[in-house]
């Protein structure tokens, strides 16, 4: 049985009941972080938990190094700056720590790739891969279950 599970939001992300070792797939899109940090380590147990040998888990977060990188050589495009041409770049910047995500929860956590693969090795993911590209963080893992075969799954833009 291969069941999966897509969270888009931290409203949505109870998995409490959810069987051990019962989803073969997930994807954690622009979610991760939106959680508290005491709430982000409840959800990755709870993840673990539940992820089959051999789960295939794709993770997109927002990357904090390219936005410091972008206020850094004064990217207001990255910013997405258009809407307010004379707000100040330090303030777009932020904007962008501080954005509001699904439910109007502010984001609580950044992440660039080194970080994001560190806590999720913590909680007992292995990194396949994290790719960055447009500001987006793009994490495959898998569980590390010895001799189980994780499915690639592809990147997308």
């Amino acid at each position: 049985m291969n069941v999966e599970l897509e969270i888009h939001s931290p409203e949505h992300a109870y998995i409490a009941g959810i069987p051990d070792a019962s989803i073969g797939s997930i994807s954690i899109i622009n979610t991760l972080e939106f959680f508290d940090p005491r709430r982000t380590d409840a959800f990755l147990t709870d993840l673990r938990r539940i992820a089959a040998p051999g789960c295939a888990l794709r993770i997109a977060a927002p990357d904090l190094r390219a936005a410091a990188e972008a206020r850094a050589r004064g990217d207001r495009a990255f910013f997405d700056a258009a809407s307010d041409p004379e707000r100040p770049l330090d303030l777009l910047f932020a904007d962008w720590m501080y954005a509001r995500g699904p439910g109007g929860s502010r984001r609580c956590n950044c992440y660039d790739a080194e970080s994001l693969q560190a806590l999720l090795r913590n909680f007992g993911f292995a990194c396949n891969e994290i790719d960055s590209a447009n500001g987006e963080l793009r994490a495959e893992l898998s569980t590390p279950i010895a001799e189980v075969r994780v499915t690639e799954l592809p990147l997308t833009a």
